[in-house]
C-alpha cells in the first residue's frame, strides 16, 4: 500500500493505493498534554466523479475540522481542575476562552471600537451604580463619549464616571502582574478629584462594611494583609483555574478593604484584570443584581466561595451567550456554502456528528442550549 498526504487547513487528504487502485480519505488529529486522538473519513475512489469528489472532500474537511475543535475543548475541559465549581463549568469556560478572541477578530476595526465603547459605558455605569452613583447608562455614555456632564448630578458622581477614562486605559496598557503598586495606582485613578488626599493611600483608621457582619482588619495590618494576598496569588495562580482565582482574589481583597473608599470599584478592576490576563473576557456585574452579588460576598465571608463564583459564572455566560450563538451561526453558514440542499448521506453525517458531540457533553452534564445550540 502506498500513501500520499496533502494538508489543507490542518486536515489531511490521504491517497491510499491498494492493489493498484487509489482511494481518498480525510483525516486529522487532536493533541493535548500527551493525549492524542485521530479522526478519519473515507471519501471514495480517486477516480469518482470530480464534482461529487470535490463536494465530499469539502464537506468532510469542514466536518473533521469542527470535530477536531470540539474534541480539543473536551480534552482541555477534562484536564481542567476546578476546586470550587462543578465540572460542567470547565467545558463552558473552555469554549468562552477559545471563542472570545476569534469572535472579536471577526469585527471590522470600526465595529470593534464601537463594541468596546459600548462595553465600557455599560461596565462603568454598573460598577459605579453598585456603589450608589445615580448617573444613568445614557448619561454615562454622554460623559465618556462626548464630555457632556448631566445637569442636576453631584460633581463627585460625574468625577466617578470621568475617572474611568484613565482607569481603563491604564489597565489595558499595564503589562506586569498583580502588585501593591498596581492596586495603589488603580485607587489613585479611581479617586482622582474625589478625595485626592486619600487617593492611592491605604486607610489609616478602622472601618466597617455597611450591611455586612464582616469586620475588616485594623489599619496597621492592611499593608501586610495585601502583601500576603499578593503572595498567595503568585503561589496559587498556576494551581487554580483563572476564573476561580479571579473570584477568590476579588473576595479576599474586599475582606481586607484596604481603602477608606473605592474598594468595590478597585476589586472589580482586579477581578477583570486577572480574567483578561488569562484570555478570558471581562465581567459586568449589573446593578440590578447588586443584592445577589452582596449575598454571594456574604456567603464567601462565611467560608462558602461557591455561591459567589456561580454568580460570576452566570454573568459571564449571559454576557457571552452571543459569542456562542454567533459561533454556531458561523458554522451553519460555513456548511451552507457547500450546497443549498443536502443529500441524505450528508444529513446522516451531521446527525452522527451531533450525537457524538452530545454524548461527550453528558460527562459534563451539559445540554445543547447551555452552549447556544437551539435544536
Amino acid at each position: 500500500m502506498r500513501l500520499t498526504i496533502i494538508i489543507i487547513a490542518m486536515v489531511s487528504i490521504k491517497e491510499k493505493t491498494v492493489k493498484g487502485k487509489k482511494y481518498l480519505y480525510v483525516s486529522t488529529s487532536v493533541t493535548y498534554k500527551g493525549q492524542r486522538k485521530f479522526f478519519e473519513k473515507y471519501i471514495g475512489p480517486k477516480n469518482m466523479n470530480k464534482k461529487q469528489k470535490d463536494r465530499k472532500i469539502e464537506f468532510n474537511i469542514r466536518l473533521l475540522s469542527l470535530k477536531k475543535d470540539f474534541y480539543q475543548y473536551i480534552l482541555i475541559a477534562r484536564s481542567t481542575n476546578l476546586k470550587h465549581l462543578p465540572q460542567k463549568y470547565a467545558f463552558l469556560l473552555t469554549m468562552i476562552s477559545s471563542q472570545y478572541e476569534e469572535w472579536l477578530s471577526n469585527f471590522y476595526p470600526t465595529e470593534l471600537e464601537k463594541y468596546r465603547q459600548d462595553f465600557d459605558v455599560r461596565y462603568v455605569h454598573n460598577t459605579t451604580a453598585i456603589e450608589g452613583n445615580t448617573i444613568t447608562l445614557r448619561e454615562t455614555g454622554l460623559i465618556l463619549g462626548d464630555n457632556i456632564a448631566p445637569k442636576g448630578k453631584k460633581l463627585r458622581e460625574i468625577h466617578e464616571i470621568e475617572n474611568y477614562r484613565n482607569v481603563l486605559q491604564y489597565v489595558r496598557t499595564y503589562k506586569k502582574d498583580l502588585s501593591l503598586n498596581f492596586i495603589l495606582k488603580l485607587h489613585k485613578l479611581i479617586q482622582r478629584n474625589i478625595d485626592d488626599d486619600a487617593a492611592g493611600t491605604l486607610r489609616r483608621a478602622q472601618i466597617f462594611i455597611q450591611g455586612s457582619e464582616w469586620t475588616p482588619p485594623p489599619a496597621f495590618e492592611v499593608e501586610d494583609k495585601l502583601q500576603d494576598l499578593i503572595k498567595w496569588y503568585n503561589k496559587n495562580k498556576k494551581k487554580y483555574h483563572p476564573f476561580e482565582l479571579s473570584g477568590i482574589i476579588h473576595h479576599r481583597f474586599l475582606q481586607i478593604h484596604p481603602f477608606a473608599d473605592g474598594n468595590g470599584r478597585v476589586a472589580r478592576e482586579i477581578l477583570n484584570f486577572i480574567l483578561n490576563k488569562n484570555d478570558y473576557p471581562p465581567i459586568i456585574i449589573p446593578v440590578e443584581e447588586r443584592q445577589e452579588y452582596m449575598e454571594g460576598l456574604e456567603k464567601a465571608d462565611e467560608g462558602y466561595i461557591q455561591p459567589l463564583l456561580e454568580f460570576l459564572m452566570v454573568q459571564i455566560l449571559r454576557d457571552y451567550e452571543k459569542v456562542s450563538i454567533d459561533y454556531f451561526e458561523h458554522i451553519k453558514d460555513d456548511f451552507a456554502q457547500i450546497a443549498t440542499k443536502w443529500d441524505q448521506e450528508e444529513i446522516d453525517e451531521l446527525k452522527n456528528f451531533l450525537q457524538w458531540f452530545f454524548k461527550l457533553l453528558k460527562e459534563f452534564d451539559i445540554k445543547p442550549v447551555d452552549i447556544g445550540i437551539d435544536l
